[in-house]
């Protein structure tokens, strides 16, 4: 059976919702990260982003969970979305409670559902769909973006006035494990960890199979090319962008960048590099309509 792997870049063919789609995917360690998973097979495509380490996690530990997240989800495609979360919650939680704050990953799935294709979200992983007329929808959680704002602004501000990035990081760590341990909270946001109920607060769409032209599923890393860098118009923007260069063309533009000189001053981000994992499926023989 498949396994969630992290290959630099593959292409491949798979069958969701009874249709075929060719599958492009990408995956870009950060240095000394390495925390993403990805799994691709017939009727469950699916993308995990791994919590940052905050305190003595091994970033091998956290790619480990992400993984283990893929594959109990996939044993379990054929439920609803909530059981399906919940139950693959439940048997991974002893790995995260290992932890405090406890290990956790953000998701987006696409799997075959009586309904067609069947979208899940939960985190800051993101979904974006487009039809055989062009349109685009965009499927994410907002919660966890508007939760890393303070700690966003208050690097900018510690960069701007002149103290390294380095320093500015440890100034804020604080901060960032005071949320993370109210991860999985009412008023918070919502992640794949080691509580159960996180499954009552995963997003879902469905969508037939029929008027899909391509489906875009990412990490929050590879949205970085949106939301951080603008260089696109938004999620919807950033898919047209795959359809027409491809994900390895993406993927070299958002190392440049990440490395540009000022780069984190003008980009206010939580390190210089996340990693990067997108996978694009495209409809056989669907009419392009990537033009504007």
């Amino acid at each position: 059976a498949p396994t969630p792997h992290a290959l630099m870049n593959a292409v491949s063919t798979v069958t969701l919702g009874g249709r075929s789609f060719r599958v492009e995917a990408l995956n870009l360690p950060a240095p000394h990260k390495d925390q993403d998973a990805w799994l691709v097979c017939d009727d469950f495509v699916a993308v995990a982003d791994g919590a940052t380490p905050l305190r003595d996690e091994r970033p091998s530990v956290v790619q480990e969970f992400a993984r283990a997240a893929l594959t109990e989800l996939k044993a379990r495609r054929g439920d609803s979305p909530q059981r399906m979360v919940r139950m693959a919650i439940q048997t991974t939680r002893r790995l995260a409670d290992q932890y405090s704050p406890p290990l956790s990953c953000t998701l987006a799935v696409a799997r075959t559902a009586p309904e067609g294709i069947q979208i899940v979200v939960l985190g800051d992983c993101t979904a974006v769909v487009a039809d055989d007329q062009g349109r685009r929808r965009t499927i994410r959680d907002h919660r966890l973006g508007r939760v890393d704002r303070g700690p966003i602004a208050r690097l900018a501000e510690l960069t701007q006035a002149g103290i390294s990035v380095e320093d500015a990081d440890r100034a804020i760590a604080a901060d960032l494990i005071a949320n993370r341990l109210r991860m999985n909270s009412p008023d918070w946001y919502w992640s794949f960890s080691a509580d159960s109920a996180a499954s009552r607060h995963v997003l879902r769409r469905a969508v037939s199979p029929e008027s899909v032209s391509a489906l875009l599923l990412c990490s929050d890393g590879f949205a970085r090319l949106a939301d951080t860098f603008a260089a696109s118009r938004g999620m919807t923007g950033l898919l047209r962008r795959c359809q027409r260069e491809g994900l390895a063309s993406l993927g070299e533009e958002l190392r440049s960048l990440e490395e540009e000189p000022e780069s984190l001053t003008r980009y206010p981000r939580f390190g210089r590099h996340d990693d990067a994992t997108a996978i694009l499926l495209t409809a056989r023989n669907a009419q392009d309509t990537t033009t504007d």
